[in-house]
């Protein structure tokens, strides 16, 4: 079940347990004392961006663009440009994936997307809705933040879910995304 304060406490639980990992490695008192106070640091930023996330619009529309090159090693991997707006804020992310085992595409746009405060802010906004239907929110975290490698499809559901259009279309090289606010049978958005 998703919820403000799994997202808060997940990510606060992460950034104390990696900070007590650092902080065991660490041979002096001074070293230790340094590895907790910048993750109390790191806590005190993160309250100050979830706060900034709560009082941000919601996505109005994202043109996610997506090309392919060639690697010796490991074949077409994925780079993509994200263009994401929400009223006059306007933001542009980027992701990639390489490797294989796993789907290179999802991994790059998780990654674009994830990047993106328009879409974390819209996601913690939608917190009733994705509650609602448990099972049908496969591809994303406690955190509300999306798996890379599990299939873009799985995207596609999330954000139909929350109120948006999903169109995929997809060449030999490049992949163009498009999400948008659906709109009602009066033409708002």
């Amino acid at each position: 079940m998703f919820s403000s304060k799994n997202v808060y406490v997940w990510t606060k639980k992460a950034i104390t347990r990696e900070a007590a990992d650092h902080a065991a490695e660490l041979k002096t008192e001074k070293g230790k004392k340094a590895s907790i106070a910048a993750a109390v640091e790191r806590c005190a930023a993160f309250d100050q961006k979830l706060a900034t996330l709560k009082t941000m619009k919601k996505l109005a529309s994202a043109e996610i663009s997506v090309e392919w090159n060639r690697s010796r090693i490991w074949g077409m991997n994925p780079t993509v440009t994200a263009r994401i707006r929400s009223g006059e804020t306007y933001e542009i992310t980027t992701g990639h994936a390489s490797g294989c085992g796993y789907d290179k595409l999802s991994a790059a746009v998780a990654s674009a997307l994830n990047d993106s405060d328009i879409i974390r802010a819209t996601m913690i906004r939608s917190i009733r809705k994705l509650n609602a239907k448990e099972g049908r929110t496969y591809g994303l975290y406690d955190t509300l933040a999306l798996m890379g490698g599990c299939g873009v499809n799985c995207y596609r559901s999330i954000f139909e879910l929350i109120g948006y259009t999903w169109k995929h279309e997809e060449g030999r090289t490049y992949d163009h995304i498009t999400i948008e606010r659906k709109t009602n049978a009066k033409g708002a958005k």
